[in-house]
């Protein structure tokens, strides 16, 4: 829409900014360093640099990535460890940043390590959290894709991310995640990220101005990963970690299936979803879109079970271990970003499940769905015509398809003189012979599409070959590899960089 600015998102990773944890008082010592915080723009003295950037540029939504390691207060239990840390980090934030209420979210991810993490003297919450960094990863995904994808509503979006704060793995896995989105999102929309940094503070800083450093990037769109397992077995989602009874590996693989089972999600439908974004499968698209709505119940419920398997021992009043009995399997977040994929394709490519699309339905979503890859949209566009234009040669000659769905090689054979070998019909054909053609031509192969006109529409379907046309798209994307399955050329949505520039050069410093 003319004159609107890109939605402005800022997500912050942060640490643990208490020397000697907060208790019902104020805190009494940072570890973080109050600084002046400057920017090209301007300049404050904070102890983040959050109040200055939202000054600045005036962020729809803030969402603080911290760890349920920083905890300074007794936790009978896993969910009140949790409540705790999210309460002290809001206080912190707002205390910090007035007004920030209506805007902040915090994200508390687990954490791994032994901590001792001060309350004054010789006082101390020690803590121990088991587990795996990859954990944490595969948790701000999820969290993410659920939480940002309602923010991309045109004409484009913009995600500052601040990695000024943040321990050991923090900052690199969550710059991963939110990357990995926004390629997703860059397929609908142009999609910017600015990644911000600034100058290592050693000691006391004093009156030291400190520089926010900025790094600014047109994130090139990518299709989602194929929600699998890597040896294309259906994704578990969660599995029990090391070390875990196994009776309890069942009860979790049961609890995952009965989430799965609520939500209604077919994996094969999954699958062949993603397959048909990567490959460019219009048809295949419409008749496995996902629910879109599924996303936020999806994360919603992987999460619930992974904090239910997360139990608190106490060895004494001050001591704890945090052990968690289940892990993220990293199909998960690929699952969510498949979904994420389907919400973004409703939205903003008016993608909607049908089982006979029309040809104008399809034509659109070309435009609306496909439109980041120039490759993709002039082989399906061709092959669409090519559908299109028989069909209008057909009809001049009175021959039009009665009601009642008819194969397309049937539609399509009598338009063509000669139909060369790589058009034969399946059944002669070999099986690579067969997905080739497939992927060839946008999904639309011959013996296993059918064409049904209703009034003056045309409307395509596979029928009773869905099952068929799912196969050869999951198949595709054992053949092609993970993630990218075909390589295309992204046009304006999002720029490739040319054959002999480095990836770096397309970051721009300022």
């Amino acid at each position: 829409m003319a004159g609107r600015r890109a939605g402005r998102i800022l997500i912050a990773t942060w640490g643990n900014p208490w020397r000697i944890g907060p208790q019902d008082g104020p805190c009494r010592e940072y570890s973080w360093e109050r600084v002046e915080y400057v920017t090209e723009e301007g300049h404050g003295r904070y102890l983040t640099p959050l109040p200055l950037l939202h000054s600045e540029f005036g962020f729809e939504r803030i969402i603080l990535i911290v760890q349920d390691t920083a905890i300074y207060r007794e936790a009978r239990d896993y969910g009140s460890l949790r409540e705790a840390v999210e309460a002290d980090f809001r206080k912190f934030a707002e205390a910090e940043c007035p007004g920030l209420a209506g805007a902040l979210e915090i994200v508390v991810a687990p954490g791994v390590g032994t901590f001792r993490n001060s309350l004054g003297g010789d006082r101390a919450i020690r803590a121990r959290f088991g587990g795996s960094i990859e954990d944490f990863y595969s948790y701000v995904a999820m969290d993410l894709a659920a939480r940002i994808s309602d923010q991309f509503d045109g004409p484009g979006v913009e995600v500052h991310l601040d990695l000024s704060h943040g321990i050991n793995y923090m900052p690199a896995l969550t710059y991963r995640a939110v990357r990995e989105l926004l390629s997703i999102a860059a397929m609908f929309e142009p999609a910017t990220l600015v990644l911000w940094n600034s100058e290592p503070v050693m000691g006391k800083a004093g009156d030291a101005p400190v520089k926010l450093h900025r790094v600014e990037e047109e994130v090139r769109p990518q299709p989602p990963s194929p929600p699998e397992a890597p040896d294309g077995q259906d994704c578990r989602v969660l599995k029990a970690a090391g070390g875990a009874p196994e009776e309890r590996g069942r009860a979790i693989s049961e609890d995952v299936k009965g989430l799965i089972g609520s939500l209604g999600l077919d994996m094969r439908e999954l699958k062949a979803f993603a397959s048909s974004l990567a490959n460019g499968l219009p048809l295949l698209a419409f008749q496995t879109m996902p629910n879109p709505e599924l996303l936020g119940s999806y994360v919603e419920g992987v999460e619930r079970i992974y904090q239910e398997y997360a139990s608190v021992r106490h060895g004494d009043p001050m001591g704890m271990e945090v052990e968690r009995l289940a892990t993220i399997q990293p199909c998960a977040p690929a699952i969510s970003g498949t979904l994420m994929a389907a919400r973004l394709a409703a939205r903003l490519g008016g993608l909607r499940r049908l089982d006979r699309p029309s040809l104008g339905d399809l034509e659109k979503a070309v435009k609306g769905v496909f439109g980041w890859s120039q490759k993709l949209v002039i082989m399906m566009s061709k092959d669409l015509y090519k559908v299109k234009n028989c069909e209008v040669k057909k009809a001049a000659e009175g021959a039009a398809p009665p009601d009642g769905c008819i194969s397309l090689s049937e539609v399509l054979k009598e338009c063509e003189s000669d139909r060369g070998s790589s058009e034969r019909d399946a059944e002669g054909a070999a099986k690579d012979s067969t997905l080739r053609n497939f992927l060839a031509h946008s999904g639309l192969e011959r013996s296993i599409t059918c064409v049904q006109r209703e009034g003056e529409k045309l409307r395509l379907s596979y029928g009773d070959k869905l099952d068929k046309a799912i196969d050869l798209a999951i198949e595709a994307l054992k053949t092609k590899g993970r993630p990218g399955y075909r390589e295309v050329a992204p046009t304006g949505r999002g720029r490739a960089p040319a054959q002999n520039e480095s990836r770096n050069q397309i970051y721009s410093m300022r």
